[in-house]
């Protein structure tokens, strides 16, 4: 199966059906049809905000029942949606059709902010007629507004002013000083009114924020008229503390001699030193500095590095010991194994020696390589210490956040399945392939050019992919236009205990033991047996293509559930990236799953010919690259799946970069989520990830739809010794 040559994930194309719910409101008053016998809608409500939802009121009037349906129409085919109604005499019924998050999208996107939907009314009873009409959809806007500026005077205090410019507001602000939230404030205005909520500054606020203007963030939340949650920015200042200035003393004149002869007194301000009185000199102060031993530092070997490290199979050379020489200091201090080649100069022998395994691209490669080691050091990071990517960091911090957290299982993976990813200069695109481009500080208009270094953990030969969505992402992106992004978290492709098919219409298959949270969105695409018995004429390498498509959000203000799942918050940024594999070492085979110890079954690839083929598969010997393991005599060339001859091995890939997000409310930088990304904030938690966010001029509109750029696919393993597993 070979990817769409245009394969971007439309958020806002979503399935017609399913997309809008229906739930009773109370009503008020709004324009409908006209008053005669039967049904009649009423638009209750077509401002739309949070809560997605268009309210309608259906009447019947008149002594007879009426029954029928109304279908209401976003424009550009978003979605439709049929409601049918059955009311008494008299009686009248409330609705909200709600619009999906991606529908809400692109209606906050539309150039006017609005949509024009159909909305088709069907009566049945008591008489049969048709009509429609075309109605507006609004996205909502803020309708209160927080100052230009702050000032904090010296005691820490602020007064933080909201005015109102709708008929009524109701909601809560948070002021985030220094990246630090203050506590929520809820206010109720009416239109035109304002009211000065006070803000004290915490003690490590004021150590953030200094005297300078700076630009801080309020977050608000309203309620009335609309569920609606902005961000809005303050210039904030504290007040500098005036210097206490303390007169120096003057000396107590002092007269020599022990009597008093009327005259004028001689003064001494310094006392004469007799030979009976001892004086020390007062030493010279020191423009040395004082010198310190450096506190030692014992740094702790990761479950990745201590347990989940490699070791050699009898198809490699080099040592186990050889491969732990390849390490990194994380961000919380520990030991992670990292990237290394997949062939080295053993420095014991001086001979070349093979890991089986590879990692990928060479991180160094990468343009913004250092920014990352420096933001990924410890901040007790000694002389001498190695930093970078750190392979199970992610994993290390579950293991504490679980603990923690009921129902929340721990997830590690193998050293093979960690992949690097590298793409340098890359220009933004929007969905009709044009520039995104973005004022420079000199006036000039300037195409978003950025760098990416991606580690994502994609092990395409054992039966893990098929049920346990998680996998370990490091996701680092820097543009020109500001854009700075480094998160760490478990990137969850679709859900668990399920992928799709390669093939076809990537049919959901249901599979079966893993205890991991559902997903964002996104899919992994993995080859079963029915997708190779449909490619069986025309088998190739794309055959067995996998794509794992991610979709990554970092929210705040989650809800821990229970369950191992967190509600979402406000989304501070998301980003998607998708990565193929195109010669993995597995396909999924439900006849070698057993139920009963819940597990999945795979088949190996190698074994779609020769000897042990199934019957079904009598045309792969026909094709590459089978047709080159097989003997005169019909017989395998190679039967091990884990030998380095065979063409299956999970090291020919390729990856797509697609939409890129980040919140004009992550200015100031560093935040902490729990490992899936949820529940944001700006102080450190037990088992949170710090992640670094900011803004640039293109990434931070919400507006912004990319359309994909892919890699040429890259061969990591030809003639290395590279094998599965990998």
């Amino acid at each position: 199966m070979h990817p769409s040559p245009h394969p971007w994930r439309r958020r806002a194309v979503a399935a017609a059906t399913g997309l809008l719910l229906l739930v009773p409101l109370s009503l008020v008053s709004a324009p409908a049809e006209a008053a005669t016998a039967g049904a009649s809608i009423a638009v209750r409500d077509a401002k739309v905000g949070d809560d997605r939802g268009v309210a309608f009121t259906v009447t019947c009037a008149g002594k007879r029942a009426c029954s029928g349906s109304f279908t209401v129409a976003v424009s550009k085919k978003i979605a439709t949606k049929k409601v049918s109604y059955s009311l008494k005499a008299g009686k009248r019924a409330n609705y909200t059709v709600r619009l999906s998050a991606a529908e809400l999208k692109r209606l906050r996107a539309a150039s006017s902010s609005k949509l024009t939907a159909t909305l088709k009314h069907t009566q049945a009873a008591p008489s049969k007629r048709t009509g429609s009409r075309k109605i507006t959809l609004t996205a909502a806007k803020a309708t209160v507004s927080v100052p230009a500026s702050l000032a904090f005077s010296q005691a820490g205090v602020g007064k933080l002013t909201l005015k109102c410019s709708a008929a009524a507001c109701k909601g809560a602000v948070t002021p985030v000083i220094g990246g630090i939230a203050s506590a929520k404030r809820g206010y109720s205005l009416t239109r035109g009114k304002s009211v000065s909520l006070s803000v004290t500054l915490t003690a490590a606020q004021r150590a953030k924020l200094g005297t300078m203007a700076s630009k801080q963030v309020i977050r608000v939340a309203e309620t009335t008229p609309e569920k609606l949650a902005w961000t809005g920015y303050t210039n904030a200042t504290l007040a500098a503390v005036k210097p206490t200035v303390t007169p120096t003393p003057t000396p107590t004149p002092t007269a020599t001699g022990g009597h008093d002869h009327g005259g004028t007194p001689t003064v001494s301000a310094t006392p004469t030193p007799t030979s009976s009185t001892p004086v020390s000199p007062t030493p010279e102060p020191s423009t040395e500095p004082t010198p310190s031993e450096p506190t030692p530092v014992t740094r702790t070997a990761s479950v990745a590095y201590a347990e989940r490290n490699w070791t050699p199979t009898e198809y490699d050379t080099c040592s186990a010991e050889l491969h732990a020489s390849y390490s990194v200091v994380g961000p919380d201090g520990k030991i992670y194994p990292t990237w290394h080649p997949a062939t080295v100069t053993d420095p014991d022998t001086g001979v070349t020696c093979t890991f089986g395994h590879e990692h990928g691209d060479d991180p160094a490669s990468s343009d913004i390589y250092a920014w990352v080691q420096e933001l990924m050091a410890p901040a007790d990071l000694q002389a001498g210490e190695s930093t970078g990517l750190p392979f199970g960091y992610v994993s290390e911090e579950l293991n504490d956040y679980a603990h923690d957290h009921a129902g929340m299982s721990m997830r590690h993976e193998d050293n093979g399945g960690h992949k690097v990813f590298v793409a340098n200069d890359v220009e933004l695109l929007d969905e009709s392939k044009n520039p995104v481009t973005f004022t420079a500080a000199d006036g000039s208009s300037q195409a978003t050019v950025c760098d990416y270094l991606i580690k994502q953990h994609q092990g395409s030969w054992s039966p893990d992919a098929t049920s346990n969505n998680a996998h370990e992402l490091i996701y680092a992106q820097k543009c020109n236009d500001g854009t700075e992004v480094l998160v760490s978290m478990l990137s969850r492709f679709g859900n668990s205990n399920e992928f799709n098919q390669n093939c076809g219409l990537y049919s959901t298959v249901t599979t079966q033991g893993s205890t991991l949270p559902q997903g964002d969105g996104g899919t992994r695409q993995i080859p079963d047996v029915e997708c190779l018995k449909k490619a069986a004429a025309s088998a190739n390498t794309w055959s067995l293509y996998e794509l794992w498509k991610g979709e990554n959000v970092i929210t705040t203000g989650g809800v821990d559930q229970g369950d191992g799942t967190v509600s979402e918050g406000t989304v501070l940024a998301s980003f998607d990236p998708w990565f193929g594999v195109r010669d993995p070492s597995r396909y999924y085979d439900a006849a070698l799953s057993n139920a009963e110890a819940k597990s999945n079954g795979v088949s190996r690839p190698l074994d779609l010919v020769g000897a042990s083929a199934p019957s079904w598969a009598g045309a792969f010997a026909s094709h590459s690259p089978w047709k080159a393991l097989l003997n005169a005599d019909g017989t395998n060339k190679v039967t091990d799946y884990r030998s380095p001859e065979s063409p299956f091995s999970g090291s020919e890939r390729d990856f797509y970069l697609n939409q890129i997000y980040v919140s004009p409310a992550t200015t100031v930088g560093d935040i902490y989520t729990d490992p899936y990304g949820k529940q944001a904030a700006g102080q450190d938690f037990h088992g949170a990830l710090k992640q670094h966010l900011v803004a640039g001029k293109s990434t931070g509109r919400s507006d912004l739809t990319l359309s994909s750029w892919r890699s040429r696919i890259s061969d990591f393993g030809k003639s290395n010794g590279v094998h599965a597993p990998n």
